[in-house]
């Protein structure tokens, strides 16, 4: 494992709870940290983990077949790289990295690796039976759902971001890469690529800092290749914290919870779908227990390479737009 931090620890307990994985190391900057960490989340390992704070050493030492990265954004990139050398799956917390050049080089690296490694990008909500019942109404629109093609999606987040994150590395963009639309924001902005699956042709923002250095709230357009196009509000200042997500079709539409995928109502011509058809023999909710199934080969999973590229291409634009006042097509 790579990173000690607080979300790291939900990742160590889905690990510590399986019979079939062994956390052979724990990566942190800090010995202390780590040791600690152990401590509170790891100490039942029959084997301790061994603690460091250099990567590329402690691959070469304990030769894991997988690596779990749960680090500041700007770090993700070169970690990355790293357990690729090392040959390792690996397991990355969102966003997959915060710039588009390191996206399309992640993208190229993987596409070319064999055999293929698996690659996973930490978003839950797309693991759910509710997203995967949106993507397949939209990319199955003449079906007996009878929906029709996706037109628009319109959205809003709201979380009291800035009072719990005030002072940490997600306010500071040389570790954060961004504000609140590249962290809890890039649950929904997620979602919402997942969902339409298409290129980003043209993005337009507008952002608030609330005097911070990093976007507290913001205002995204977004119009996809495909000419669908979304119309998003941010805000990380909000004492009420929570998402909705409606996709419009010809033929109705899906209202949905972007940031966990915890609900969902459907709605045709004739009003709302009392049962909708959800898959419910999904392997798991979880990203990382997807990712484990993955790894032992037990399950086909698809790669979040091609999502994170496009998710960096629309952040991207999302910066340059903000400043310059203007619309851009992002190049992803």
């Amino acid at each position: 494992m790579i990173g000690c931090g607080k979300f790291a620890g939900y990742h160590a307990r889905t690990l510590a709870e399986r019979e079939d994985c062994q956390v052979v190391a724990c990566v942190d900057v800090d010995e202390k940290t780590a040791a600690a960490f152990i401590a509170e989340h790891l100490a039942e390992m029959e084997q301790p983990p061994v603690i460091a704070t250099d990567i590329a050493t402690t691959f070469a030492k304990t030769k894991p077949d997988a690596v779990v990265i749960a680090t500041p954004h700007t770090l993700h990139f070169e970690q990355i790289n790293l357990a690729l050398d090392a040959g390792c799956h690996v397991f990355v917390e969102k966003p997959m990295v915060t710039r588009v050049d390191q996206a399309k080089k992640l993208e190229a690296r993987i596409a070319s690796m064999s055999p293929q490694l698996v690659f996973v990008v930490g978003y839950n909500t797309l693991c759910t039976s509710e997203l995967d019942y949106l993507r397949r109404v939209i990319h199955a629109p003449h079906s007996d759902i009878g929906l029709g093609p996706l037109r628009k999606v319109n959205g809003w987040l709201s979380q009291n971001w800035l009072n719990w994150c005030r002072g940490s590395w997600r306010v500071q963009p040389e570790w954060s890469g961004g504000g609140f639309a590249f962290d809890t924001g890039a649950h929904v902005l997620a979602s919402l690529c997942f969902a339409v699956d298409q290129p980003v042709a043209e993005v337009s923002a507008s952002i608030d800092c609330c005097g911070e250095k990093v976007d507290v709230s913001s205002s995204i357009h977004v119009r996809f290749t495909n000419e669908v196009t979304a119309d998003l509000t941010f805000n990380g200042d909000c004492a009420s914290e929570g998402c909705r997500m409606t996709f419009l079709f010809d033929g109705g539409r899906i209202e949905i919870d972007g940031w966990y995928g915890s609900w969902m109502e459907v709605h045709n011509a004739w009003g709302k779908v009392k049962y909708p058809k959800v898959n419910t023999d999904l392997p798991s909710n979880s990203a990382l227990e997807r990712f484990i199934q993955g790894v032992q080969g037990i399950e086909t999973v698809e790669s979040g390479v091609r999502l994170g590229a496009i998710q960096a291409a629309l952040m991207a634009g999302v910066y340059e737009s903000a400043a310059s006042g203007k619309p851009v097509s992002p190049v992803g």
